[in-house]
């Protein structure tokens, strides 16, 4: 009997932000587990260093009687394909299906409900989502906040063609929740300034912002991680507006590198940005361009420095000590 079994199955998408959390977060705990016996479901072409590694089959998780036995099963997110019948834990990055899908809201309650009753204990990435945790489901009690690391950006290398001249950037699926749609509106009453927008655009709403957005945005599509790490280091500012955040990696990848911050003032961003970021108290063009303009003019080299000491904090590392903490915790 394994004392850990982590459910790792949304490696199989490494890019995605899930994918990305369990390939970081199963690395540091390997790197620093030195006395609990850890494995993990993984897709077929999948091994993580350190933790024996169980393909995942379709078999496995049809038939309970083929599942590896563990005294403590570590669900990654809240929408596992399995829910063992005892002893397991949860990460939840957040509720926001219970927003973006109203006519499922009952469903996804009643399932998360089930869900988060057997639970042993509940991790939470940000303290905005442990308060949206507690405020639907008041009967819980086993929760605490751990937060996402994030990596340190690759080295940096240069877009082709490169940027004419300087510019605001952002980065992250282009879908409605995102609210790009913002900087879109934004970019029309600031024709003198340029506006790089990366993310993925294979759906119907990003073909819809394409074709709306003036000559001042490029939508630079899927980048690298060292074309990413360019576009932090050389932008005037980041631009964050999204409606919905559990945590916000892109925020604090921006804040490694100290830039100026211009984020919404919803869900997570401010837990996450701290005091010296920039807030847009609304999505109104001439009100945001009222923020970024009013933020460039004050930024100082100490408030550059103070974001970069922030985003220190958020540590994969930090965050596997306190993930086998918990595990001892709790076998």
């Amino acid at each position: 009997m394994f004392d850990i079994i982590i459910e790792l199955e949304k490696l199989r998408d490494p890019y995605s932000g899930l994918g990305q959390f369990c390939s970081f977060l199963s690395k540091a705990i390997s790197k620093n587990n030195t006395d609990l016996d850890i494995a993990a479901i993984v897709p077929k072409q999948f091994s993580i260093k350190g933790i024996k590694s169980i393909p995942e089959k379709r078999t496995l998780f049809k038939f309970s009687m083929f599942l590896p036995k563990s005294k403590i099963w570590h669900l990654v997110h809240q929408d596992p394909r399995y829910i063992p019948s005892k002893s397991f834990i949860i990460t939840v990055h957040d509720l926001n299906d219970l927003i973006e899908k109203p006519r499922e809201r009952e469903a996804i309650k009643k399932k998360l409900e089930n869900l988060f009753q057997k639970a042993k204990h509940i991790v939470c990435i940000s303290e905005y989502t442990k308060q949206e945790v507690l405020k639907n489901f008041p009967f819980v009690t086993q929760i605490s906040v751990i937060k996402n690391g994030v990596p340190t950006l690759s080295e940096a290398k240069a877009p082709t063609p490169l940027p004419a001249k300087p510019f605001f950037f952002s980065v992250g699926t282009i879908i409605k929740k995102k609210n790009f749609q913002s900087i879109i509106e934004l970019a029309k009453i600031m024709p003198q300034e340029d506006f790089i927008l990366a993310g993925s655009t294979d759906n119907s709403f990003a073909s819809g912002l394409i074709q709306n957005a003036p000559k001042n945005v490029t939508f630079a599509g899927k980048i690298s991680d060292a074309e990413k790490s360019w576009y932090h280091q050389n932008c005037k500012g980041f631009i964050f507006p999204s409606f919905l955040e559990g945590f916000g990696l892109p925020v604090v990848e921006a804040m490694s590198v100290g830039k100026p911050l211009f984020l919404s003032n919803l869900t997570s961003l401010p837990e996450i940005g701290g005091n010296d970021a920039f807030y847009f108290e609304n999505f109104n063009p001439e009100s945001m361009k009222k923020i970024i303009t009013g933020g460039l003019s004050t930024f100082s080299t100490e408030q550059s420095n103070r974001l970069v000491e922030r985003s220190k904090h958020y540590s994969w590392e930090e965050a596997a000590i306190q993930y086998l903490k918990l595990y001892q915790s709790l076998i």
